[in-house]
């Protein structure tokens, strides 16, 4: 990490480990982001009564982004005045990406016995996220919730927080005015963050095999680790696609310059 790029915070929590603040992030005309204002995180289903306690301070709206199943399979421990509200970015379920039992068995006997197989499926959610329909039509509505005023923060989560959370903020810190390089670099910091989750996949999938191989490790590692190369891929379908990322911006998601401001009104300073 570059010094002069300041990345999102990590929130001290007992269980939710890849929750941060964006609050403190740098645009490229000198602005900061409010601390306080946009957090990201994973699902919220193993919080504390310590956590809830602290994010009941903090936030006043939360956005899960995972899929109906998702939801229901794990779901969101509820915060007392908080309001909820679910848009699913991916409409089936993905290995690697969404976290209902058929997409993990499907993790589990396929895509991790591939490593070039299951980097491409990863690469091809991505693309997804910028070149279909209905991802772009839920990222827009994603964006309408930042656009309410609230008075105090708003939280998004997918299951991890790493691919539809992160390409989630991905969008906010570019309508921002922050560095691609430093947008990326906040990616990939999920990997710092669920270095933990990861290790624990790996051990779980070495006692289940009684001769572990190290191909099977690197399928895993593709699918549950954030890498440059997918966030790239989503910019890259948007520049096919629309021209540039701003057109994506201003044709894809339909932002127009007056949100824009209203954004950056609300959360810099």
């Amino acid at each position: 990490m570059k010094e002069d790029h300041i990345l999102s915070r990590r929130i001290e929590l007992e269980k939710l480990n890849n929750t941060r603040d964006l609050g403190g992030m740098k645009t490229k005309d000198g602005g900061t982001v409010k601390a306080g204002r946009l957090i990201r995180s994973g699902h919220l289903f193993h919080m504390t009564d310590k956590d809830k306690e602290i994010l009941s301070g903090l936030v006043d709206t939360v956005v899960d982004l995972r899929t109906p199943a998702e939801a229901a399979q794990r779901p969101d421990t509820l915060i007392e005045g908080v309001s909820y509200c679910h848009i699913p970015i991916l409409n089936s379920f993905a290995a690697g990406v969404t976290h209902e039992k058929e997409a993990e068995e499907e993790a589990m006997e396929t895509l991790v016995r591939d490593e070039k197989k299951a980097a491409a499926k990863m690469v091809g959610i991505y693309q997804g996220f910028t070149g279909q329909d209905f991802p772009v039509k839920q990222y827009r509505r994603f964006l309408d919730k930042a656009l309410e005023k609230r008075d105090k923060a708003l939280l998004w989560h997918c299951t991890a927080g790493k691919d539809r959370a992160g390409f989630g903020a991905a969008i906010l810190q570019r309508l921002l005015g922050i560095e691609e390089e430093a947008i990326y670099e906040d990616y990939m910091a999920t990997n710092v963050y669920l270095k933990e989750e990861v290790d624990m996949l790996l051990r779980m999938s070495h006692e289940e095999l009684e001769d572990p191989d190290p191909l099977y490790d690197a399928g895993l590692l593709c699918l549950f680790e954030a890498r440059t190369e997918y966030i790239k891929a989503a910019g890259d379908k948007a520049r096919e696609l629309y021209g540039s990322f701003e057109g994506f911006i201003y044709n894809g998601l339909k932002v127009t310059t007056d949100e824009i401001d209203i954004l950056r009104d609300m959360y810099l300073e």
